[in-house]
């Protein structure tokens, strides 16, 4: 179980790994080097990721897929899950050095991040009614109402991330997963102190990020299994009718990977927006289009950069035999930008038509909060737009580190006038 790992045992298997990650770095392998997230030349590692073809491997022991066609294969097989078949969904006690194996750095199944892929199709079957496609816009008002008070508070001076994007996105799940009033503010830290979650499972974080991680997934499943157990008082009647593990499955997934996805989707929108000031007038001018805004932003800056899966039979991928139980990793925002799908790929255009479909939030957790994401980022969007039109920055966003998967937002400031 995840809660009693010992601090020795944790840290020296943090230590282990953060040292073999970048000892592949140090050997020039590029995958290495995203993990290590140590390179400021992002788009000309990504470059270097697409010249090794459809899929290579890496010295990580991963299969690499870069390719947009294969990579919407690996994301749609069932023979690929984010999970192992048998066994447990971490590496602590293996001999990293002589054997890489980076693909569970951390054990998240408690956070229900490594599950089998048919069993995300079931949960996303038993949320469709009140979080799938075209169900989420019941959801507008309660999400543009947070919005609106978030947007209205600010003046002057302030944080994207810290005052609008995160707040908007913790206060939403409160709201929807029916979190009582008295319990917000915990819920709040619980969501700060998980925020590295996705990243966690694939790149070693430092100890104490690690063990409050992993401490409060404990207490958001506490916290969860009683609202569920005592749902007449608690649990928002917006969720599903489902049995209890499976609402805390979706409690958890809604918290962990909707709130970071939707504070991070917003961020990069705006950023994008920021850095094309053409393209910002044309949305103060329609604020309809923050749809698309943010629909090119998944393509060209997703808040979801690689999804992991592992190989549950043995198989062929670009003519390369991969072994059960191997690792193959989707570099999504590589795909995203492959120049036979799309034209000038490396360029932000909210009026893309008749390409072909990115493959942001296509994987399996995530596209349980996809529906959710993308509205709380585009009404957040509009509401800017509509709200604060001279909105400019004060600096360039600063991102996390050791955050390969998300390239989470840590501070974005800018000023309203």
């Amino acid at each position: 179980m995840t809660m009693v790992l010992t601090d020795n045992r944790l840290g020296r298997h943090l230590l282990t790994m953060r040292g073999v990650q970048w000892l592949a770095g140090a050997e020039d392998d590029p995958y290495a080097l995203l993990l290590r997230a140590s390179d400021d030349d992002r788009l000309s590692l990504l470059r270097r990721l697409r010249e090794h073809g459809a899929l290579h491997r890496s010295t990580l022991g991963a299969w690499v897929a870069s390719d947009h066609a294969l990579a919407a294969r690996v994301l749609r097989d069932p023979r690929l899950s984010p999970c192992h078949p048998d066994g447990p969904q971490q590496h602590l006690d293996q001999d990293s050095w002589t054997a890489p194996v980076v693909c569970h750095v951390l054990p998240l199944d408690e956070a229900h991040l490594t599950m089998e892929s048919a069993a995300y199709e079931r949960l996303r079957g038993l949320a469709e009614p009140v979080l799938g496609e075209g169900r989420a816009d019941r959801h507008v008002p309660a999400v543009a109402d947070v919005v609106g008070s978030v947007v209205g508070s600010m003046d002057g001076p302030f944080d994207l991330m810290a005052d609008l994007a995160r707040p908007l996105a913790v206060a939403s799940s409160a709201r929807l997963l029916g979190v009582p009033p008295e319990e917000r503010e915990r819920f709040g830290r619980l969501c700060a102190d998980t925020a590295i979650a996705l990243d966690a499972g694939t790149v070693p974080q430092p100890f104490p990020l690690a063990r409050a991680l992993l401490t409060a997934i404990g207490e958001l499943r506490a916290l969860f299994a009683g609202l569920i157990a005592d749902r007449r008082n608690g649990l928002s009647d917006e969720l599903p009718e489902a049995d209890a593990d499976d609402l805390l499955a979706i409690c958890m997934l809604v918290t962990l990977a909707g709130s970071e996805v939707a504070a991070n989707l917003i961020c990069n929108t705006m950023a994008a927006l920021l850095d094309h000031p053409d393209q910002w007038a044309e949305v103060r001018a329609d604020p309809d289009l923050a749809g698309a805004a943010v629909e090119e932003t998944l393509r060209w800056d997703p808040p979801v950069r690689l999804e992991s899966r592992i190989a549950h039979e043995d198989l062929e991928l670009a003519g390369r035999p991969v072994a059960a139980g191997e690792e193959v990793v989707v570099l999504v925002e590589v795909a995203n930008r492959d120049p036979a799908v799309y034209a000038a790929p490396d360029d932000f255009v909210i009026a893309r038509a008749g390409e072909a479909g990115h493959l942001s939030l296509a994987g399996c957790y995530s596209g349980l909060v996809a529906p959710l994401a993308r509205l709380r980022a585009t009404t957040a969007v509009r509401a800017i737009a509509e709200g604060m039109p001279k909105i400019t920055r004060r600096g360039v966003p600063v991102r996390r580190l050791r955050s390969p998967v998300v390239r989470s937002v840590v501070r974005f400031p800018v000023s309203s006038e």
